[in-house]
């Protein structure tokens, strides 16, 4: 069962119940790397907790696994692509540019003399055309 346990020093917790192994030992064990928390907790005498719901779940033989993914996380994923989109105008561009290719179709201008690229009818430059 995967649901959201809270909110935890600047970051949001994730928790994933399961059924252990019967034999495990109770125990907690930690980790943490540049904000990112992960806590496994084993109960294996049966475990008692509420999900993001207030739903109360009684298991038994329970290994929780905790996950904390801090808020600047989720900032980087949700701005990823409106950089991308930002940036691939002017690097196609460019890219066309020098590979002497119609800035706005991509068609290959190598040894046009018309000014005109044939397939779009963009005005060319002679400085992007290049000799055969």
């Amino acid at each position: 069962m995967l649901y959201f346990s809270g909110f935890y020093e600047g970051s949001f917790l994730v928790t994933y119940a399961a059924a252990s192994d019967p034999t495990a030992t109770a125990g907690d064990r930690h980790c943490r790397f540049a904000g990112f928390r992960l806590r496994i907790n084993t109960q294996p005498k049966g475990g008692r907790f509420k999900d993001s719901k207030g739903n109360r779940h009684v298991l038994t033989n329970v290994r929780l696994l905790t996950v904390g993914v801090p808020f600047w996380s989720l900032f980087l994923l949700l701005s990823a692509y409106p950089v991308y989109t930002v940036v691939r105008g002017p690097l196609r561009r460019y890219r066309r540019h020098r590979a002497g290719l119609c800035l706005k179709c991509g068609y290959n201008l190598t040894g046009n003399v018309g000014g005109v690229c044939p397939e779009c009818g963009m005005p060319i430059d002679d400085s992007k055309v290049t000799e055969l």
